[in-house]
């Protein structure tokens, strides 16, 4: 080709080469997208996962709790409302007793309260009254102190004991300790000679006894309102099941406080649905509850 022709040869322009920066890039973005998307998937669904597993291992716990270890749950879990956590207990077991070595388990049908008939306020030394070898004329699970409302459990709760006659056997009995503000004659009526003093030791002993009884019918799944769940002696006397006493019922008379057994049932029940709510809304504690009453297994 001359240089002529070659000076009149249109040379076309060349088609750029395209360098794929921006589809490469719009690539790019849709693959880590993809990538992020995966990740945050398999994030979820691992979470998920951790969640499914622990809630696995909690209906595990619920289902098993752990019995051995009932101050530990309680701890853990902050859900047992109680207004008064130290409700003073003193486990004093009289074990050489005969009620205590003689008797054989039963199953509790219901609660008895008595009062012990005599002027002492002492819980701890009433039932060091009741703790010989040769003591066979009562026996109860235990004593609540008229001065400062602990109670001396003396005997397991599932235990039989002495304490109305053979007819009621079967339920729990416990004994107020009354007032040192007076004396009683031989016709077992209590002449009280310091009102105020001895008002305080009944609604002292009372008050202790709604606490305690309160937690007994959480522990025995017991309706403190039905009919038989929780007797006076002298109601279980009137029943034909307890042997002839009065107690407590006269000795509140005496003492001239307003105290019923009508009013005393009331109170546990106001009791329970204030201060063990837990019992009806957690089924664990339940559980705990029934097995357990102040870490006592029996």
């Amino acid at each position: 080709m001359s240089a002529s022709e070659e000076e009149n040869t249109i040379t076309a322009p060349a088609t750029p080469v395209k360098s794929g920066k921006g589809s490469f890039s719009k690539i790019n973005l849709i693959f880590l997208a993809v990538i992020a998307a995966v990740i945050i998937a398999s994030v979820i669904v691992g979470a998920a996962g951790d969640a499914v597993a622990r809630k696995a291992e909690y209906n595990r716990k619920i289902s098993q709790p752990d019995y051995g270890n009932i101050a530990k749950i309680f701890e853990r879990e902050r859900v047992f409302q109680d207004d008064d956590p130290d409700y003073g207990v003193v486990e004093y077991f009289l074990t050489e007793s005969p009620n205590y070595n003689e008797t054989k388990r039963v199953e509790i049908k219901g609660l008895m309260l008595h009062s012990i008939g005599v002027e002492q306020t002492s819980a701890k030394k009433q039932a060091d009254s009741y703790s010989g070898k040769d003591f066979r004329y009562a026996g109860v699970h235990g004593f609540i102190d008229s001065e400062t409302g602990e109670f001396y459990h003396t005997l397991p709760w599932s235990q039989e004991a002495w304490h109305a006659g053979e007819d009621a056997g079967n339920y729990i009995a416990v004994e107020m300790c009354e007032t040192e503000a007076g004396y009683y004659t031989d016709d077992y009526v209590l002449h009280v000679e310091d009102e105020e003093k001895a008002k305080f030791n009944a609604q002292t002993a009372y008050d202790a006894a709604v606490a305690l009884f309160a937690r007994l019918c959480v522990k025995y799944e017991l309706d403190p309102l039905e009919d038989g769940a929780i007797l006076s002696h002298r109601e279980g006397a009137l029943r034909g099941i307890a042997t002839k006493h009065g107690d407590p019922d006269e000795y509140w008379e005496n003492v001239g406080v307003d105290f019923t057994m009508d009013g005393f049932r009331q109170d546990v029940k106001h009791y329970m649905d204030n201060n063990i709510a837990a019992y009806m809304q957690y089924p664990r504690i339940r559980q705990v509850l029934k097995k357990y009453t102040f870490h006592e297994k029996a």
